[in-house]
Parts: C-alpha cells; sequence; structure tokens
C-alpha cells in the first residue's frame, strides 16, 4: 500500500496523515489491515499515496479489519516508526473478536487477540440482559481529562443488523456500560462509531461523534450516517461532561447518507468502507486524529 512523504523535519507542523483501512478486492483476499501515509491534506483529499503496508492475516485465516489507530511514533520519520493500532479478528471464521497490533519501521507487523476487552464488553452486554452471540467489532477511543474513553459496536445476535448497539468502555476505571444513543426518529441499531474532539467554530473545545445506523434499526429518513456535536468545558472530566450523559440529548444528529465535515474539510472515502481516520504525522508521538465518515457494510 502506498504512503506519504516523510516527516523529516521534527519540527515542522505536521508531516503528513496517515490511515488505516480495512483492505478487501472482494475477490478472495479476505478482511486484511492496510496503511498508507499520505504526504500533505490535499494529497489525502484526492488519495495520492506513495506506498502502502498491507498486514499479513495472523489471528484469522478469513477477516481482520475495521482498524483504529491508538498512536503513532516517528523517530523521525515513517521508516523509523511504530504504528498501534486496534481491530477485529474473525475468531475461527465465525465472529468478530479484538485485538491489536503494532506496525515497526513501516515493514515489521506483530498482533494479538484483546480477551481482555472481549470479556468486559461481553460481561457488560450480559448485564443488560443481551447475550454476545455476534460481533464485537469497530471501535474508536479519545482522551478526556488524561482518561480515555473508547466507544465499541457490539452485534448481539449473529447476522442480525439490527441488533447492533454501543457501549462506552471507561480507561480509568476499567467501567463499560451500555451507551443508549437518542435520534428524533428512534431509530434502535447503531454501528461504527468514532469519537474525536475539536475546535469549534465558537472557539471552544467540542466533541463529534459519528455512527451509522442500518436500515434494520433505523428510523424512516435515518439509515446512514448519524452525527453528534456538543461543546464542553476544559475542565469538564469525560462523557458527562461532553454530551455523553445518557440522560441529555446531544443537540445535532445527522440521517441519511451524510459524510461528516470539519473545517469544511471533506475527506474522501478510500476504496474500503471500513476505516480509521487519518492521524496528522510529527516528529513525536501523536493522538490527536481528524474525522472521516464510516460505513457498515456486510462481511
Amino acid at each position: 500500500m502506498p504512503a506519504a512523504r516523510r516527516a523529516d523535519d521534527p519540527g515542522a507542523a505536521t508531516g503528513g496523515f496517515l490511515t488505516a483501512v480495512e483492505f478487501n478486492d472482494q475477490r478472495g483476499s479476505g478482511g486484511r489491515v492496510r496503511f498508507r501515509p499520505y504526504p500533505s491534506l490535499s494529497a489525502l483529499h484526492v488519495g495520492r499515496f506513495d506506498r502502502n503496508h498491507t498486514a499479513p492475516r495472523t489471528l484469522s485465516r478469513c477477516n481482520e479489519g475495521t482498524p483504529s489507530i491508538r498512536s503513532v511514533s516517528l523517530a523521525p520519520d515513517i521508516d523509523h516508526s511504530v504504528v498501534e493500532v486496534a481491530f477485529h479478528c474473525h475468531r475461527n471464521c465465525d465472529v468478530g473478536r479484538q485485538a491489536v497490533g503494532r506496525l515497526t519501521d513501516f515493514a515489521d507487523w506483530a498482533a494479538t487477540a484483546d480477551s481482555a476487552a472481549d470479556d468486559a464488553l461481553i460481561a457488560a452486554a450480559g448485564a443488560v440482559g443481551q447475550r454476545v452471540r455476534g460481533n464485537i467489532g469497530d471501535r474508536d477511543s479519545e482522551v478526556f481529562a488524561g482518561i480515555t474513553y473508547s466507544l465499541f459496536e457490539i452485534q448481539p445476535t449473529k447476522g442480525d443488523f439490527g441488533s447492533w448497539r454501543v457501549y462506552l468502555r471507561d480507561g480509568g476505571s476499567g467501567e463499560v456500560s451500555y451507551l443508549p444513543i437518542i435520534t428524533h426518529g428512534g431509530s434502535t441499531a447503531f454501528a461504527n462509531p468514532t469519537l474525536t474532539t475539536i475546535t469549534a467554530p465558537s472557539g471552544r473545545p467540542a466533541v463529534v461523534a459519528t455512527m451509522f445506523i442500518p436500515t434494520e434499526g433505523g428510523a424512516p429518513g435515518e439509515a446512514g450516517e448519524l452525527i453528534y456535536y456538543s461543546e464542553f468545558t476544559p475542565e469538564s472530566r469525560g462523557p458527562a461532561g461532553t454530551g455523553w450523559n445518557s440522560s441529555k440529548t446531544p443537540n445535532i444528529s445527522g440521517s441519511g447518507n451524510n459524510h461528516s465535515v470539519v473545517n469544511d474539510q471533506r475527506v474522501g472515502e478510500p476504496e474500503k468502507s471500513c476505516w480509521s481516520r487519518p492521524i496528522a504525522l510529527t516528529g513525536r508521538t501523536r493522538r490527536h486524529k481528524f474525522l472521516t465518515p464510516s460505513r457498515k457494510s456486510r462481511p
């Protein structure tokens, strides 16, 4: 897979952008995690990359994908780097479960199952009467007040796209809880969650979350991309201070197949529909991520 030019100047504002996507040529390749660095935002917009790395499957014979970038460390460039991601693997070619991987120097890939995450999510689902017989798939994370909060999609009923639900994991306490999501029309199924912090037009910090509403479980007119947005104060600690309190309805919802837009900069879709948001590359470790849409595709 192509990659963008390297961030040779550690002091530069940006050394480009890195994407991680689930690649599947639909001709027998199965899902694989693919990495591509881009030299600039304009290159990212038009899909112009220099090279790529498609990681070999090591945990599943059938499918590994829906990657989310945890961190990127450059010393000083992509050829001397460590990229850490979370992703799902198709366990026993039957159901999706969580995994983590590391790409070193844009060449060496190592991955392992994340059974601790699976166990915590399954226990949380059981606490609200949902027995997980389907997939534990896509996820995304963001840091608030030094604590990492993660969203996960869980499919209690295998093969039922109307059963997708979203759970929230508190990285500080380890607690996992079901996240009731409210839409204007009353949709009940939600998948492919993303979460990021931005600077709002007002200049205040804000959190943006997107999800995909499957047709199964989607209220009339709401199937497709869903967008929630809420400003928060810097003193806020975690989801309760950012609009994630389930008793507080977020102040923006979206319907239809709308792409997310940040500062009027639209990011085009790679060739596969499940991917991580691109992460900005600099000469130091970065965890900030830029928002792109995510879409649920059938396996």
